[in-house]
């Protein structure tokens, strides 16, 4: 069904073509300045084109529009709002104008038919979950106006191969590429200081990662169960190495932690199966319980005489 909205409307509010399973497509006049949140919801919508009179994607509006397969945005878009195309599982691309300056939280999230994403220059911000679960992307493309990249911004993608994350970006954000079987390279600028829990959990084919000299902080489970990574070389500014960060990191053979590091969490290197080499730092003055569990191969190891708790 097309549904023709008369040319002297100037807003569709929220929900309002929700739930609507016949609609396929819609003519929207430039006498619309506002669509509302939720509008084409569940809605059995194929495609549309948003006129130029529309500056922003509001939360929702296409959430769940499953046999969605075009979208038109005009140059006049400036931001995507949280959810905007959520779980648009139909949907294989979308080109995002030059003029838009952020991507709200789940944005694309579950849009499983895109193989790839350019993100457009302009862009400062990915929130939170923006492309989580797209499981058919295999690249995307970061600009460098990027600040910031949101919690699990990636999470899920389970065919994604590699990114570069640009030189802006401060803090990888907790499972950002969480459960990313197939990332094989990760470039991560001098910029970032630190890298949060789970950033890179389940990252099955990692088998190496340069971390950069600024990074303070490394989170609990950041790299856990990536296990296939061979060798990471562990920054001199380094203090905090959080719990069960590189658990089950079956293939890991070596590390030396930096001098910075004080504390070791529970499990740091538990299930590091391959683990033969430990180099510990002499301001080192705890080692919590379970940090070396089954470390099969570790025959040696000299604890430093600061230690006071084991």
């Amino acid at each position: 069904m097309l549904f023709t909205i008369p040319e002297n409307v100037a807003s569709i509010g929220e929900y309002a073509l929700s739930h609507c399973s016949s609609l396929q497509a819609i003519h929207i006049p430039n006498s619309v300045s506002s669509i509302g949140n939720h509008c084409f919801y569940l809605s059995g919508l194929n495609s549309i084109e948003i006129p130029s009179s529309i500056s922003r994607i509001l939360p929702s509006t296409f959430q769940n529009c499953n046999y969605l397969t075009s979208v038109s945005l005009p140059r006049s878009i400036t931001s995507i709002g949280s959810s905007a195309f959520y779980n648009c599982i139909s949907l294989p691309t979308i080109s995002l104008p030059n003029t838009v300056t952020s991507i709200g939280d789940g944005a694309f999230g579950s849009c499983n038919k895109m193989p790839n994403f350019t993100i457009p220059y302009g862009v400062t911000s990915i929130g939170s979950s923006a492309f989580s679960s797209c499981s058919s992307m295999q690249s995307i493309f970061i600009p460098e106006s990027i600040t910031s990249i949101g919690s699990s911004a990636f999470s899920s993608c389970t065919q994604l191969k590699s990114v570069v994350i640009p030189p802006k970006v401060t803090s990888i954000q907790s499972s950002t590429f969480y459960n990313c079987p197939n990332l094989i390279n990760v470039t991560i600028p001098d910029s970032v200081t630190s890298i949060g829990s789970s950033a890179f959990q389940g990252c099955k084919n990692l088998t190496s990662l340069k971390i950069p000299d600024n990074v303070t902080s490394i989170g609990s489970y950041a790299f856990s169960n990536c296990v296939n990574l061979v060798s990471i070389t562990l920054p001199k500014k380094l203090t905090s190495l959080q719990y069960r960060a590189f658990d089950g990191c079956s293939s890991l053979l070596s590390i030396v932690i930096p001098d910075g590091v004080t504390t070791l969490g529970e499990y740091t290197f538990r299930g590091c199966t391959n683990l033969h080499s430990v180099t510990l730092p002499e301001n080192l003055n705890t080692i919590y319980y379970y940090t070396f569990y089954q470390c099969n191969n570790l025959t040696s190891i000299v604890i430093p005489g600061n230690v006071r708790r084991i």
